[in-house]
């Protein structure tokens, strides 16, 4: 009887144990579960010209986007770099380093350890367009070059009036007038002032001659950027240079149409006047950005602006044609290179 008890309480007790173990937690998981990678690139530049532009990576529509600062720059072939974070997987088309053809948008795939997930790499290049030349004037500020106008009751005004020169000398303007803006020598205070009528970054410039870039007309010139907050000053004092105030933006020259202009005097073959080639209907263009050492990240956005002569077309007529030095400025220099003389100034701003 005390066995069968015994043997009864031996199974009872195993059963309780049995059920206890039951009860007890599941063993400790020691190893964490990867999880989906939702932003695995740490950043994407492009290097041209050792200045780098940075990517703005969208991961909610996988795009990233490079903002690159000339307009007329070549997409076939911009080298790009690239870093992923560290649990993410290169797949196909990755790369740390490559020379893209950006013309297009580029894809490539990256893994977010679940699956292959598709990016797109594109570049976005900034617009010009042309500033409202009835926004822009003149400032008649203190100190400046006293500016001259044929028609003075319009305060210069022929230098933002649309009236641009057509041909070689002079020979067609659309109304039929001969209006120019300028001054006579001035060797003390050769600059002009001008306002653009609102504050922007300068893309390029266009001038249009007068004198079919023989005379008067610019050859070497500057043009700085007021980058001082508020208005202008009606005064400019002899040192505005080293004022801090402004930050010369162009260091021009287009000494070259003078050259070009002897082709159109001496008929030359496809020089003819009023043609592709002649200078004068050709006008002038200089690229701002190009001639800064920085590019467009070295130009200010400013309103009011200053342009310097430092020296301006010399050549003269002759009895038979006209003569330039070697260098393609004349001989006659004595009044003609501190003077001025333009029939149009253009102007065109960046947009983003």
């Amino acid at each position: 009887m005390k066995k069968i008890f015994y043997l009864i309480s031996c199974l009872a007790l195993a059963a309780g144990f049995a059920v206890g173990c039951a009860d007890l937690p599941a063993p400790f998981e020691t190893e964490i579960p990867e999880r989906p990678i939702t932003a695995p690139i740490k950043r994407v530049y492009a290097k041209v010209n050792q200045e780098i532009f940075e990517g703005v990576i969208d991961n909610s529509t996988r795009t990233v986007s490079i903002q690159l600062t000339d307009p007329k720059m070549d997409l076939s072939a911009i080298e790009v770099h690239m870093e992923l974070i560290s649990r993410a997987v290169p797949a196909e088309g990755c790369f740390e380093e490559a020379i893209l053809n950006l013309t297009e948008p580029y894809s490539f795939y990256v893994n977010n350890l679940e699956t292959d997930l598709l990016y797109t790499i594109s570049v976005a290049l900034p617009t010009f367009a042309k500033i409202d030349r009835t926004k822009c004037a003149l400032i008649n500020c203190t100190g400046d070059g006293a500016w001259y106008s044929n028609s003075a009751s319009n305060h210069g005004a022929e230098l933002f009036d649309g009236e641009l020169c057509q041909g070689f000398k002079m020979y067609s303007y659309p109304s039929g007038n001969y209006k120019y803006f300028g001054w006579p020598g001035n060797s003390d205070t050769p600059w002009f002032t001008f306002d653009v009528g609102e504050s922007c970054q300068l893309y390029q410039i266009f001038i249009s001659p007068y004198y079919g870039w023989i005379a008067y007309d610019p050859a070497v010139f500057e043009i700085w950027a007021y980058t001082k907050a508020g208005e202008v000053p009606s005064t400019t004092p002899s040192n505005w240079r080293e004022s801090g105030d402004w930050t010369k933006i162009l260091e021009g020259d287009v000494t070259e149409r003078l050259q070009e202009a002897w082709k159109v005097e001496s008929k030359e073959t496809g020089y003819e006047v009023g043609g592709e080639k002649d200078p004068c209907k050709q006008g002038a263009t200089v690229v701002i950005s190009e001639h800064m050492p920085e590019g467009l990240n070295s130009v200010p956005s400013a309103r009011y602006y200053r342009w310097v002569v430092v020296k301006s077309q010399a050549g003269y007529w002759g009895p038979d044609a006209l003569k330039f030095s070697g260098n393609g400025v004349g001989t006659d220099t004595s009044l003609r290179m501190t003077s001025l003389c333009m029939s149009e100034l253009e102007l065109y701003k960046y947009q983003f």
